[in-house]
């Protein structure tokens, strides 16, 4: 038989698998365990392999103490360990464990064990991220500095997290996307962007926060707002131009004066 803890773990969180064979029989037997069928090692997309022992051969004794009835007492057992990562939310039957043993009369046995149901449970996400904008006057034309600022507010370690920003109608100087390898519970991190602000107006700046680990689920953050003013002309260049365009038509004057 087979047995799972946590019995209900989850989406994020790698569970423990108990391969556990008993021989409560009065011959001692030589045993080849598995945790699954050969044929079905790939075949699996529930659940991913991620450590432990999945195969044992072994002589496995026979029950070494029986009750008044003849009913085996005390057995001798084998048992191994391995570990699973669930990649789906809800209720999935493991696959049974087999053994493959000699019976008395030569003939090769193969006994499968339970199918325990495991309930993955949604893990309780508390990422919080927004975007920071340093205060500076933006123009139509030029860069803005965007900061995103990512916040672990849980306690678990997550990992595997994709940042991406969102704008709509402003340009974009470099990649979009910073990839989060590990967030460690109440941990903090900061993910600069540069965009172009291509049209004059308001725009908002936005961004989500992908789980890579949990069949994309996605987060959205806090957007920011900015108002990207059209360039203009300082008043001593106006001024300048002002006075160029008046001399030059007075010489104008003169010229067709004198002429």
């Amino acid at each position: 038989y087979i047995t799972v803890t946590p019995q209900s773990p989850d989406l994020l969180d790698e569970f423990k698998v108990d391969v556990v064979l008993k021989n409560m029989g009065t011959e001692d037997a030589n045993v080849v365990l598995k945790y699954r069928k050969d044929y079905l090692e790939r075949e699996t997309p529930e659940t991913q392999l991620v450590k432990g022992k999945t195969i044992m051969n072994t002589i496995i004794e026979k029950c070494t103490e029986r009750d008044g009835l003849g009913r085996c007492a005390k057995p001798h057992e084998v048992t191994f360990s391995y570990y699973l990562r669930p990649k789906l939310k809800g209720m999935i039957s493991l696959l049974p464990a087999i053994v493959e043993y000699e019976n008395p009369f030569g003939e090769t046995t193969i006994l499968e064990s339970n199918r325990p149901d495991v309930i993955i449970r949604e893990p309780e996400i508390k990422v919080k991220a927004f975007i920071r904008i340093p205060d500076q006057e933006i123009i139509e034309g030029r860069n803005i500095g965007a900061i995103i600022i990512v916040t672990n507010e849980g306690q678990r370690t997550l990992q595997n997290i994709e940042v991406k920003v969102l704008n709509n109608r402003l340009g974009l100087a470099g990649s979009d996307t910073a990839l989060i390898d590990v967030l460690s519970g109440k941990e903090t991190m900061e993910f600069p962007f540069t965009l172009k602000a291509v049209e004059a107006g308001k725009q908002e700046i936005g961004c989500n926060i992908t789980y890579l680990d949990q069949n994309l689920l996605k987060t959205d953050c806090t957007s920011a707002f900015v108002d990207v003013k059209k360039p203009y002309i300082p008043i001593e260049v106006i001024a300048g131009a002002l006075l160029t365009i008046a001399a030059a038509a007075f010489f104008a004057y003169l010229y067709w004066i004198k002429k």
